[in-house]
């Protein structure tokens, strides 16, 4: 199943050229006549009248920039009651590892709030099977669709029918289970008694919960209970453990941890590669140390392990290595975006150092290298190559809100926990491991009110990256002090969502904007500024204090002027800064204001913290953060 999409620009109304191939989507099970295209739009650019139909083709849906037109104007309206659900959810695009069209199939569906499920079974037992986002399928059900024995991430799509009279679309993680012990949920019977291929069966063969439906809402949402429906079901993606990098965005918030025990690490890394890039067979090795560490993680999940280079391609891939261009789009060091050609080079690597090292010499093999060693100066520099682990978030009602369970790692151990992206610190806790009876491979498992309080964490495909805290004693000490009631900022507020107004391309334009990387940027700037506060030898302190003062005193001009908009709690703390006048030599007095200057910080943080949660709901939601 692929979808061709010619791209065009929504200003000049020009053909890019470009087709682009979405695989194994919902949008070809659910409206298998229509055509799509992409039109290209351009923040604080493009204007609604650019969006209007195109070759014959019109708006229906939108992700950020990318609008998706089609050839019948009213699949949006089919598939969504509310048009601003167009821009919320664009999940028909979404491309899956693999696509089956499943009939008949017995599904469950449960209210993961309230454990409502139609009277079927107590709602205290169907609440333990789901989760926000979350549901269950049947292992031999899965089986013999093909689907893997593991957890994973799924789109999935309801053609109008008998039991569903409207077309209906979902998301989220399956997680693979024993369905058939559920005897009082469905009984079926298939087969003929006189030739022998009679069977019964008890169960169901998914439980999916009420989150998981996107789009409509009220009395036109789906209602807890049985259905026997076909389906349009999408492997988006398996449950797997992978390497997560830290970055800037984590560590800026740990300045002690990051003085006395990561940057000894990142200095002995920058130290070794310095000396390996100096010797081509080092940094060939180097490259066969990398990947084979990340394979060992998820060997039995890639694609590459199911898939072996087929030897009438191999010369085509060798083509396809760089030979001395940057390929932004797969410039992520973290994740293997091309199994293939890494694993040829890996292969060609592999084979020339353990006999001619001829290879490694070859343009295309040292532009490669390059490319990857420059990948790995960005990723020391910038602190990416400190690395947890993560896995696929999981709820589960057995664990106490200061456990998780990890089932490789030992039981009892102190684990530290987080998400990205990351809001604050109140993102990174530790936790206790805990071994649960029944685990899936690449799976994280956290009691659901543990994982929204503190990391806004659902289940619908979301990652939480660990370590254990032997690993990195000094963070996990100074992630503690963090979480201490007198240093953790205020829980993250979620604001009811708003829905769009106006026509589609409208509402399209709007959704547009996108404030997520200036508001997180701000966060890191003013914990910056605290610990520069911190690290500031004692002579320098007065001048500094000197320049906030006069800088807080402009701020309140512009303020009441009306050029500059600032929280009133805000307001009050800035005004005993600005207008104080202390002495040069009143130390004392310097580090009470500087303190206080460190809390009006600690404060901006905690609202920008609010904000970057309304710059992240901004496609489903009208509301835009305050500026």
């Amino acid at each position: 199943m692929v979808l061709k999409l010619n791209h065009f620009d929504s200003k000049t109304k020009q053909d890019t050229g470009i087709e682009e191939k979405l695989k194994n989507t919902l949008a070809q099970y659910l409206f298998p006549d229509v055509e799509f295209s992409i039109g290209t739009a351009y923040p604080e650019a493009t204007i609604p009248l650019d969006l209007q139909e195109h070759n014959g083709m019109t708006l229906q849906f939108c992700a950020g920039k990318r609008m998706y037109f089609a050839s019948d104007p009213n699949i949006r309206s089919v598939l969504y009651s509310n048009p601003s659900d167009g821009a919320a959810y664009p999940l028909p695009f979404t491309p899956c590892r693999s696509f089956h069209e499943l009939e008949d199939v017995r599904i469950l569906v449960v209210d993961d709030a309230t454990g409502e499920n139609g009277g079927v079974i107590a709602t205290s037992d169907a609440k333990k099977l789901v989760g926000d986002c979350k549901g269950l399928i049947d292992k031999d059900f899965a089986a013999s669709n093909n689907i893997r024995n593991r957890a994973f991430q799924f789109r999935l799509g309801i053609k109008p029918q008998a039991e569903s009279p409207v077309m209906r679309i979902a998301k989220g993680t399956l997680a693979p289970a024993r369905l058939d012990q559920m005897e009082n949920l469905f009984f079926s019977m298939d087969g003929n008694i006189k030739d022998g291929t009679f069977r019964s069966k008890f169960g169901c063969d998914m439980v999916l919960a009420t989150s998981s439906f996107k789009g409509r809402r009220g009395e036109d949402a789906i209602q807890p209970g049985k259905y026997i429906l076909s389906i349009g079901l999408g492997v988006k993606a398996l449950a797997l453990y992978r390497e997560h990098s830290l970055g800037t965005q984590f560590l800026v918030n740990y300045p002690h941890a990051v003085k006395n025990e990561i940057l000894p690490i990142i200095k002995q890394q920058a130290k070794q590669l310095a000396q390996e890039q100096k010797d081509l067979k080092k940094l060939a090795q180097r490259y066969i140390e990398t990947y084979e560490r990340r394979k060992a993680l998820f060997s039995q999940n890639i694609e590459l392990e199911n898939t072996p280079l087929n030897e009438n391609h191999l010369f085509h891939i060798f083509d396809d290595l760089d030979s001395g261009g940057e390929d932004e789009a797969n410039n992520d060091g973290d994740n293997i975006n091309n199994p293939r050609k890494d694993l040829l080079l890996y292969s060609l690597l592999k084979a020339d150092l353990s006999h001619y090292c001829q290879l490694i010499e070859h343009p295309k093999i040292v532009s490669e290298l390059q490319d990857f060693v420059r990948k790995q100066w960005v990723d020391i520099a910038t602190g990416r190559s400190i690395k947890f682990t993560s896995g696929l978030a999981q709820p589960s009602l057995e664990l106490k809100c200061d456990e998780i369970c990890i089932p490789y790692l030992d039981e009892n151990e102190e684990i530290i926990v987080t998400r990205s992206p990351l809001i604050n610190s109140n993102g990174v806790i530790t936790l206790k491991n805990k071994h649960l009876r029944e685990v899936l491979d690449g799976c994280v498992y956290i009691h659901p009110k543990t994982a929204m309080d503190n990391m806004q964490c659902d289940f619908d495909g979301d990652l939480l990256a660990f370590t254990p805290s032997k690993d990195f004693p000094q963070l996990a000490s100074e992630v503690k002090q963090r979480n201490l009631p007198n240093n953790r900022y205020p829980d993250i507020i979620k604001k009811a969502k708003i829905p769009y107004q106006g026509t589609f391309e409208e509402i399209a334009v709007y959704s547009i904007d996108n404030k997520i990387g200036i508001i997180a940027n701000e966060i890191q700037k003013n914990l910056a500024l605290q610990c520069e506060i911190c690290a500031m030898p004692q002579s320098d302190k007065f001048n500094y204090f000197r320049q906030i003062s006069k800088h807080f005193n402009k701020l309140l001009q512009q303020y009441e002027q009306g050029k500059l908009a600032i929280p009133d709690k805000i307001v009050e703390q800035i005004k005993p800064v600005a207008l104080t006048n202390i002495n040069s030599n009143d130390s004392v007095e310097v580090e009470k204001k500087l303190h206080q200057v460190k809390r009006i910080l600690f404060d901006c943080i905690a609202h920008l913290g609010n904000e970057l949660q309304v710059a992240a709901d901004g496609p489903k939601s009208s509301l835009r953060p305050d500026q």
